[in-house]
């Protein structure tokens, strides 16, 4: 009986860049909810570091937030920039959507329904990395979510991207938290995977 030398074992590592690969080469092949559950088996079997293909040492730190904005008005920026932004906005937007299908951050089963607010929330995540924004969020009264026309979906996605490290929470109050891009997420912009 034989076993696999290390370097067969690591040519078989399906990593992020990998699938972005695929993303552009196929897009139909990508975007089948096979090929999403298998990002997130991926994952979960590899870790955070070898999956997204980060070093420890070298993960840069996020820049430090210049403004404030709250969440209606970061969803409708976002919004707005992925209708009138450059493509090169557009493609760092899929990249974040795929790692947040990655991560289960948003559920897969869900992207022919609720696709649209899925790219929306990783818009609003790109958009606070490349204005160094940090997103303030009443977490206690919603209803300016409503007002604005955005679904409770978006408090729920926001949850889960703490969870998963996708956001990270610079304080918290009674009311009132204040989200930031965390250092992975920073890491995969920059490393240029998009």
């Amino acid at each position: 009986m034989s076993y696999p030398l290390d370097s067969d074992v690591q040519q078989d590592v399906r990593t992020f860049p990998m699938y972005q690969r695929l993303r552009k080469t196929n897009p139909y092949a990508y975007y089948s909810l096979n090929t999403q559950k298998q990002m997130q088996s991926d994952l979960r079997n590899y870790g955070s570091l070898t999956f997204f293909e980060q070093d420890p040492d070298n993960i840069p730190d996020p820049n430090e937030p210049k403004h404030s904005i709250d969440l209606p008005k970061a969803l409708a920026e976002a919004e707005h920039m992925l209708d009138t932004g450059s493509p090169e906005f557009n493609e760092k937007t899929e990249t974040i959507l795929s790692l947040l299908y990655a991560t289960d951050t948003i559920p897969i089963r869900r992207c022919a329904l609720h696709g649209d607010k899925h790219k929306v929330f990783a818009a609003m995540i790109v958009l606070m990395h490349e204005q160094s924004l940090q997103l303030e969020v009443n977490e206690y009264n919603t209803s300016d979510l409503r007002t604005f026309g955005y679904s409770m979906c978006f408090m729920h996605f926001l949850s889960k991207a703490e969870a998963r490290f996708v956001l990270n929470v610079m304080m918290r109050t009674e009311h009132n938290a204040i989200y930031c891009v965390s250092e992975g997420v920073v890491g995969i912009m920059s490393n240029g995977h998009h």
